[in-house]
């Protein structure tokens, strides 16, 4: 993840726990324009990623809001 997508803020390694949800393994990677990043569970390729800011060591978290499917990620 620190290479492919240029990750930032985990100083001591990634130690959070990959979110599995409808197919996608969701990671707080804090790369530039993937702070947060879905990748297919069975083929491991890119879905999307999110957001500029740096990661931390708190995992990706689903939500449902006004009846849309969603992701918080603490970065």
């Amino acid at each position: 993840m620190v290479e492919e997508y240029d990750g930032e803020g985990i100083k001591f390694g990634y130690s959070c726990s990959p979110t599995v949800v409808d197919g996608l393994v969701i990671l707080p990677v804090g790369g530039k324009g993937a702070s947060i990043v879905a990748l297919n569970a069975k083929t491991g390729k890119e879905v999307w990623r999110s957001g500029n800011d740096s990661a931390s060591y708190t995992p990706a978290y689903p939500i449902s809001i006004g009846g849309r499917e969603a992701i918080v990620g603490y970065l």
